[in-house]
């Protein structure tokens, strides 16, 4: 029994974070005493399991094999108890109120291994199950992953806003009615944001929820990307938790864009002054090639023309 229950957790835990590795996966639920909830946070963590192979491995390594055995007998005695006393309630399953194994099981995450692998993005998956629960009334999405909706909105200077989805938090219906979806937000966030969503439900919407340590619901935040060393990174600009009016909602967003979208405007202006840079340098190498260029063609017609003279020189001597 217990054996089975560990087998439907090892399940969850890799369509959530992703890991192909069973060894891997192992030992990072049994580093966390089988708490899914605490495996899959410390797994999000890392920035590919690669890496977290090497920790755990690492971790499993260096308390030889007398630890090991001893963690070993612990862990036997866990799986023994583990369905008379299950684990406590984790921090996915107190912001949404469903166990993180329950949720896979009952195919909501991804709509279980099936939904999963239904064509089209998860973004473009969940905008689409949205749209028909609670309408089309609401800012448009951006149906691609996490990070390419980043990459939009810094290529097009823009703020992201990132709306992660808790369906079954008690706040979430009025906020969803009441504020985000109406037709005054919709008009807002789409005229001067990007928009991306996801459901904490859903493995990438999960992701982000822990990457942008979402605490509360209905939870957003606004995104942008900085630069650091010439190296670009996301970072929020702030976020709002909890419920808002749409009233509110406006003064947030419009306070965001008056007191950081000058820096945006910089940054295009910036950009701008070096496309234009680069398009006369363009302009100046094209005229300098086509120059040489025609310089080549006069040079061979000109040696053409010596060629000539020469050999007709030559024959007039020969007769």
């Amino acid at each position: 029994m217990a054996s089975a229950g560990r087998d439907e957790m090892l399940a969850t835990f890799q369509q959530v974070t992703g890991w192909n590795d069973v060894e891997v996966c192992n030992l990072c639920l049994n580093a966390h005493a089988w708490d899914l909830d605490a495996a899959v946070g410390a797994a999000l963590s890392f920035p590919g399991e690669a890496e977290a192979a090497v920790t755990y491995r690492m971790a499993q390594n260096s308390g030889g094999a007398q630890r090991a055995g001893a963690r070993n007998e612990r862990q036997e005695e866990a799986d023994d108890t583990y369905h008379e006393h299950p684990p406590r309630r984790g921090w996915f399953h107190n912001m949404t109120g469903v166990p993180l194994l329950r949720v896979v099981s009952l195919g909501m995450l991804g709509g279980g291994r099936e939904g999963y692998n239904r064509p089209g993005s998860e973004a473009q998956r969940f905008a689409d199950s949205f749209a028909l629960e609670h309408g089309d009334c609401h800012p448009t999405p951006q149906t691609v992953k996490f990070s390419e909706a980043l990459a939009n909105a810094r290529r097009q200077f823009k703020f992201l806003v990132v709306y992660i989805h808790s369906p079954h938090h008690q706040d979430t219906p009025e906020f969803l009615r009441e504020t985000l979806c109406t037709p005054v937000m919709k008009e807002f966030i789409d005229e001067n944001f990007l928009f991306w969503m996801g459901s904490i439900i859903n493995p990438e919407g999960y992701s982000v929820s822990v990457r942008v340590r979402a605490c509360g619901f209905p939870y957003i935040a606004v995104m942008t990307t900085a630069t650091e060393d010439g190296s670009p990174y996301p970072t929020v600009c702030d976020a709002n938790e909890g419920l808002a009016s749409k009233e509110a909602m406006m003064r947030w967003f419009t306070q965001i864009l008056e007191n950081q979208g000058p820096e945006l405007v910089a940054q295009r202006a910036d950009q701008e002054q070096r496309d234009m840079d680069r398009r006369i340098r363009e302009e100046q190498e094209e005229a300098f090639r086509e120059g040489l260029l025609q310089d080549q063609l006069r040079e061979q017609q000109r040696e053409e023309q010596e060629r000539r003279e020469r050999e007709e020189r030559e024959r007039v001597e020969r007769e």
